[in-house]
């Protein structure tokens, strides 16, 4: 299943703000993306308010992905420049990384994959900028949309998660096969089954009580295969509940 958003420019999942997920210095951002309209500056995932903050978004409308910082001096911006995102009406797998300790050109990672490709790492044009990152905790991590609401994706959007750490390549490429809660070691932040649900609620499994708020989006079906494991819903009478999902071997 997922969330098909762009109806409206307003169209998002509101995960809020909470301890868990503000002022991560290290995180990584995953998602499965099917755009059907390439528009310059649409967002998947933003925690920034009034000019503090991050955000992954489209750069221009040929298909190449943006990662933006602000910072005290000079913002950090690393965009693609091999179009992981050209093709439309199919699914897509985008990654990306920021560690604010790493060095110059080192600072954020795109990755992009297919429902057949592994993940690798795109090649980036990349600015580091300079000065103290901004606080994002006055800001809501938000899906699908930027925190003014006003730049939803065009598109379906199927798992979603935030991780406060940077997962290696082989991590990530182990999240897009089989997305779940814990990977490497490493709990998310944030995890969605968007649309499972249906299109006024999702189910958060990493325990951290981001239940999130769908406001626009609609149920699809439809999206990349799951692992029948992670799908297992354990109910109090003790038997199992596996959700209508396509799932992987």
């Amino acid at each position: 299943m997922a969330l098909t958003f762009g109806a409206t420019t307003s169209t998002r999942v509101n995960d809020g703000s909470a301890a868990g997920i503000d002022n991560l210095t290290a995180l990584t951002l995953l998602c499965w993306v099917r755009i059907t309209t390439l528009t310059s500056n649409r967002t998947f995932a933003s925690k920034r308010t009034a000019g503090a903050g991050w955000f992954l978004g489209l750069s221009g409308t040929a298909g190449d992905v943006q990662f933006f910082a602000d910072r005290a001096t000079a913002d950090t911006t690393y965009t693609t420049t091999d179009t992981p995102l050209a093709t439309t009406g199919a699914w897509r797998f985008l990654a990306a990384t920021l560690d604010q300790a790493a060095g110059a050109g080192a600072l954020m990672g795109i990755y992009g994959g297919s429902l057949t490709t592994p993940a690798t790492a795109r090649a980036l044009s990349a600015t580091d900028g300079s000065g103290a990152f901004s606080a994002d905790a006055a800001a809501a991590l938000i899906w699908g949309n930027n925190s003014a609401f006003t730049v939803a994706i065009q598109g379906d959007v199927a798992q979603v998660a935030l991780f406060g750490a940077v997962l290696s390549l082989a991590d990530i490429q182990s999240w897009q096969l089989r997305p779940r809660v814990t990977v490497g070691g490493v709990v998310a932040k944030a995890f969605h089954r968007l649309g499972n649900e249906g299109a006024g609620s999702q189910q958060d499994y990493s325990g951290n009580g981001n239940t999130g708020t769908v406001t626009g989006a609609t149920q699809a079906a439809g999206g990349p295969p799951l692992d029948e494991g992670e799908l297992m819903l354990q109910l109090p009478c003790g038997g199992i509940y596996v959700p209508n999902y396509a799932l992987s071997a």
